[in-house]
C-alpha cells in the first residue's frame, strides 16, 4: 500500500490510484465519488498576532491587516466574501504572503503571521488547541468546497477501497 500526498488533479486510472480525495465542486466523469462531508471556511488568526495587531470587528477592518492568502499557479485567492444580515461584504484581502500549500498556511498563521481564511478542516486541531482563533464569527464566508472519495467505476469494487472510505466516513468526516 502506497499513500501519496499531491494538490494536483491525479489521473486516478492513468496512475493506478484506488482512491483519492478531492475538495472541489466535482464535474461529471466516469468516476465513481462519495461525498464525505461538507467543508465551511472560516476566518482565524493567532492570538500573538491579534495581540499584536488587534481583533478585527467587521470585515473591512482586515485591510490593516495582514492577510495570508493561498495561491495556486499565478492565481492568487484573495477575493473573501462576508454575509451577515443579508448585507454581502466583499473584500481583496492585503496580502504579501502567498502560500500555495493549506498546512503552509496553517503554519504561518499559526506563527503570527497574519488573518487567514482557510477551510476549517485544516484547522479544527488549532482552533481546539487554541493557536488560532476564529475572527468574525456572526459573518458567513463564501462556502468551501466539499470533500468526496473518488475511485473509477468498476464491476466490483476492491475490498481495500471500500473499507478505507468507510474509514473515512466513519472516522474522520463523521459529524
Amino acid at each position: 500500500m502506497a499513500l501519496s500526498v499531491d494538490d494536483r488533479m491525479v489521473d486516478l486510472i492513468a496512475e493506478h490510484i484506488d482512491v483519492a480525495l478531492r475538495v472541489a465542486h466535482l464535474e461529471d466523469s466516469t468516476l465513481v465519488a462519495r461525498k464525505l462531508c461538507d467543508n465551511p471556511r472560516v476566518l482565524v488568526a493567532s492570538p500573538a498576532y491579534l495581540a499584536r495587531r488587534g481583533t478585527p470587528q467587521v470585515p473591512t477592518d482586515l485591510l490593516g491587516h495582514d492577510c495570508l492568502l493561498y495561491s495556486s499557479g499565478a492565481r492568487v485567492f484573495d477575493e473573501w466574501s462576508f454575509l451577515r444580515d443579508g448585507v454581502h461584504t466583499p473584500l481583496r484581502a492585503p496580502g504579501k504572503i502567498h502560500i500555495n500549500d493549506g498546512m503552509a498556511l496553517v503554519a504561518a498563521a499559526v506563527a503570527g503571521g497574519g488573518a487567514m481564511v482557510i477551510d476549517r478542516l485544516l484547522v479544527g486541531h488549532e482552533l481546539a488547541d487554541g493557536s488560532l482563533v476564529q475572527l468574525l464569527p456572526d459573518y458567513q464566508l463564501r462556502p468551501g468546497q466539499p470533500v468526496y472519495a473518488v475511485y473509477p467505476a468498476r464491476p466490483w469494487l476492491a475490498f481495500k477501497t471500500a473499507t478505507f472510505v468507510a474509514f473515512l466516513q466513519e472516522r474522520l468526516f463523521a459529524d
